[in-house]
């Protein structure tokens, strides 16, 4: 039997979402909304996400401006996806600029962390309108274990592969993931853009036989593409670009539908 990594993105294959955002022209509130395909229609954008437990934002004084929060407490940020090249710098000032309140991060926070009754994700951020030097949207998530998520883990785990995580959230958030399906933390990545798992790939295949990647955003285009096996998620209520499903080996509808796949190309069935 091949000796086999599998790497599993978290936000949407693993973990069950509901995103959100706030449009800060309008102040309009957007539920289910698809923080991917906004930053895709700016013309140089990227989503940035705070590198902090969301339990530290909400104590924050509503008035609080986001811009300081980060610099008092030395928050990092991770840029998620971007569709160019972005400074971390140009990202910092552009949120300094726009002077927006902790509050608004804080209102859409609970919004999307009160959807799930054992929520394992919460994580917030903003969109960055580098050109016009904007934030257009505040943005959040919460999210839940797929119900068949540590099933579909264990099934895989008991066929000797080595189970990994990369992931474009936060640290705090990914962790917990992993640590709710027993991954060890060492197996864990964090704040990873697509190059990044990408790299990963690349790394893993000098190590194993047979490295599967599983994946469902554009974030994850660059890995499934690398992999030896790229199986896709692209599920029913989710819209998935052409060249995100051109990059797949596999494209399946349900996380489920992968231990079959990964068996049979392992060899262990």
């Amino acid at each position: 039997m091949k000796k086999t990594a599998v790497v599993f993105d978290s936000a949407g294959t693993l973990v069950e979402m509901y995103r959100v955002a706030l449009d800060m022209s309008t102040g309009t509130f957007i539920p289910d909304s698809d923080n991917l395909r906004i930053v895709s229609e700016i013309q140089r954008a990227g989503l940035v996400v705070l590198d902090t437990p969301s339990e530290n934002v909400l104590r924050q004084d509503p008035e609080c401006l986001i811009s300081d929060y980060l610099e008092k407490e030395h928050v990092h940020l991770g840029i998620v996806y971007s569709n160019e090249f972005l400074n971390p710098e140009s990202i910092s000032l552009t949120l300094k600029k726009s002077k927006i309140p902790i509050g608004k991060l804080q209102y859409i926070l609970r919004k999307a962390g009160n959807y799930y009754d054992d929520p394992v994700y919460s994580v917030s951020g903003f969109i960055a309108d580098i050109e016009k030097e904007t934030v257009p949207f505040l943005m959040s998530t919460g999210g839940a274990l797929f119900p068949n998520a540590r099933d579909v883990v264990e099934n895989i785990r008991e066929t000797g592969a080595d189970i990994y995580i990369a992931s474009g959230d936060d640290k705090t958030n990914v962790l917990r993931v992993g640590r709710r399906l027993n991954i060890p933390d060492d197996r864990v990545y964090s704040l990873c853009r697509a190059e990044n798992k990408k790299q990963l790939i690349s790394g893993f295949q000098n190590e194993y036989d047979l490295v599967i990647m599983v994946g469902d955003g554009i974030n994850d285009l660059a890995a499934l593409r690398q992999a030896d096996i790229g199986i896709l998620i692209s599920r029913k209520n989710y819209y998935t670009p052409d060249s995100l499903k051109n990059a797949a080996d596999v494209i399946i509808t349900d996380l489920g539908d992968c231990c079959s796949i990964i068996r049979r190309h392992m060899g262990a069935d």
